[in-house]
């Protein structure tokens, strides 16, 4: 009984690849994606009242019902234009997260965004 070693080796290397590419790379462009985007606490907590005062000024901006996807890619712009020249990589699924989480807090929260910030403080009631 003869055993095809050529055919076990090819079948192999197949595997080997399919393992490489579907899984290794992206493996590896992920973890390269997360430490690309680490920020220290202070550029967070930057980025966190920026992307809140984009969207405050947004929805104030914008009225009209149905215009969430054209405020967030406003709010987009405005992030993207104040990151243009420092030192602050952040991903675009991480700014869409920030986004999100600064809408439902101006929408649960709208005071305790800017409470403390320039002398803004909430009126007892």
């Amino acid at each position: 009984m003869n055993i095809d070693w050529t055919e076990i080796i090819i079948t192999l290397i197949g595997l080997l690849s399919l393992l490489i590419s579907g899984v290794l790379i992206p493996y590896i462009n992920t973890k390269k994606e997360l430490v690309k985007a680490q920020l220290t606490e202070e550029q967070r907590k930057t980025l966190d009242y920026w992307v809140g005062v984009g969207v405050t000024a947004f929805e104030t901006y914008y009225k009209e019902s149905g215009a969430g996807p054209r405020k967030k890619e406003e709010v987009k712009e405005f992030i993207r234009s104040f990151i243009n020249g420092k030192d602050l990589d952040i991903t675009p699924e991480q700014l869409d997260k920030m986004i999100d989480a600064a809408v439902q807090n101006l929408i649960n929260k709208p005071w305790e965004q800017f409470t403390g910030v320039a002398g803004i403080t909430r009126k007892a009631e």
